[in-house]
C-alpha cells in the first residue's frame, strides 16, 4: 500500500530540490553575463575585438562553465520531479481502474 503522506513529502522534496537548483543556475547565468560585461568594459580595442576578448577571457569561460554545470543539475532535478509527478498520476489511474473493476465485479 502507498502512504500518501510519504509520497507527498517526496514530491515536496523533489520540487524543492528543483527550485533550489534552478535558482542557483539562474544566479550563475546572471553572474556569467556580468562577467562578460565586465570583461568587455575592461578590454581594449574596437567593439568587435573587445567582444572577442571578453568571450575568450578565462573569467568568462569559468563563469560560463559554472552556469552550464548548474543548469545541467537543475535540469536533472526537474526530470526527477516531473517523473515523480507522472508516477503519482499513473498510480492514481491504476487505483481508479482497480476500484472500477471491483465495483463492476470484474
Amino acid at each position: 500500500m502507498f502512504d500518501p503522506t510519504e509520497i507527498y513529502q517526496r514530491l515536496i522534496n523533489a520540487g524543492g530540490e528543483w527550485a533550489d537548483t534552478h535558482a542557483a543556475a539562474e544566479i550563475l547565468s546572471d553572474a556569467a553575463d556580468a562577467t562578460l560585461a565586465r570583461e568587455f568594459i575592461n578590454a581594449q580595442g574596437a567593439v568587435e575585438q573587445r567582444k572577442a576578448l571578453a568571450k575568450t577571457s578565462t573569467a568568462f569561460q569559468e563563469a560560463q562553465a559554472e552556469a552550464t554545470t548548474a543548469r545541467l543539475k537543475a535540469n536533472k532535478a526537474k526530470i526527477q520531479y516531473d517523473s515523480m509527478k507522472a508516477w503519482c498520476d499513473l498510480v492514481r489511474t491504476s487505483e481508479a481502474t482497480r476500484r472500477a473493476e471491483i465495483e463492476k465485479g470484474l
